[in-house]
């Protein structure tokens, strides 16, 4: 038989996602969607343009979540993905960004592991210096996975038991997003676009379905610059200070979140960076679902303007009607080259 606390997270996260409408956030959550946006948006690969001196072709991103330390079975949640974006001799020019990334999100014995394909088409906005209008197609295919050997149960004769090792399908999402230069953007992108139900039949307990449903997310922010400019290529590039707002909203139909506003339908994080002279950054958040997270980071560009990065994060659950189940802590990991 389960520990008490980890029976109830299966419980929980089994009825989430085999109950007939799977009325949750089916999504992976991660802290550092700011350094690596394609994950929740196709349409916004190039993160690296907003605080790079130079034009990096390509960018290869990795991170790993560790969710509710020290509870056995708790979400983990890992990731690698690669962005390739041309520099074109034209910037007036509409362009082409591409993208991949892989991934697994696992808990105790349910697991879903994804590859998605990623394209972006920008194009700049006539008329209106430093306006790009970005386009964004995501594929992919996704692995739904049950480790039967790892659920016990009372009840030896549960439906659930019924369910098949795994899953597959296909997977598609959608995307938008509109910047000003290097001061302002906002996005738009829709995960899981087309709904799936998938299925699986027992004489004795009938039909055990899980749904697929449609997100919306909501991605916005911009640069604020402080200090004195750096001129090292001649141009102005980032002051000595740079501030990031920025707020990511979820939306997923027919779901009402544990917030501090009863019944609210979007699960919110507003967050802050400071970067300092491109060196080293410091952050902070807060989320509707009640967890404080601190961050720090630091870059370091070689003599051939390569960058790698390498960040840190911790959460804690704030507030009593929370579910308090532990810390969570993330690492991400970037490097930048031609």
């Amino acid at each position: 038989m389960l520990p008490r606390l980890r029976a109830k997270l299966l419980f929980i996260l089994l009825f989430a996602l085999c109950a007939y409408s799977a009325l949750a956030q089916q999504t992976p959550y991660s802290i550092f969607y700011r350094s690596n946006w394609q994950f929740i948006n196709p349409a916004a690969i190039d993160r690296s343009h907003y605080l790079s001196r130079s034009h990096n072709e390509m960018v290869l991103n990795a991170g790993f979540r560790q969710q509710w330390i020290g509870l056995e079975g708790a979400p983990i949640f890992y990731y690698l993905s690669a962005e390739y974006c041309p520099e074109l001799s034209d910037r007036n020019m509409p362009g082409n960004k591409y993208g991949v990334t892989a991934f697994g999100d696992k808990t105790d014995a349910i697991g879903t592991y994804g590859l998605y394909g990623n394209y972006s088409r920008f194009i700049p906005i006539p008329y209106t210096s430093g306006h790009t209008l970005h386009i964004g197609l995501s594929a992919g295919v996704l692995l739904y996975q049950v480790d039967q050997d790892n659920i016990r149960l009372q009840n030896q004769l549960d439906p659930i038991l019924a369910q098949q090792g795994g899953q597959t399908y296909v997977d598609f999402a959608v995307g938008a997003m509109y910047r000003i230069r290097k001061e302002f953007y906002v996005g738009l992108s829709i995960p899981q676009t087309f709904t799936l139900d998938f299925q699986n039949r027992d004489a004795a307990s009938g039909v055990f379905a899980t749904e697929r449903v449609r997100h919306i997310y909501l991605n916005i922010g911009g640069f604020i610059q402080r200090g004195e400019y750096d001129y090292a290529n001649s141009l102005p590039d980032q002051g000595t200070l740079v501030l990031e707002p920025s707020c990511w909203i979820r939306y997923v139909p027919g779901v009402s979140y544990s917030t501090f506003i009863n019944n609210f339908p979007f699960s919110i994080d507003a967050n802050l960076r400071a970067y300092f002279r491109q060196k080293f950054w410091v952050g902070g958040g807060y989320g509707t679902t009640g967890l404080l997270n601190a961050e720090f980071g630091i870059s370091r560009t070689t003599e051939n303007e390569t960058k790698w990065q390498v960040g840190i994060s911790y959460g804690v659950p704030v507030g009593k009607k929370y579910l308090s189940l532990g810390h969570s802590a993330e690492i991400g990991l970037a490097y930048y080259f031609y």
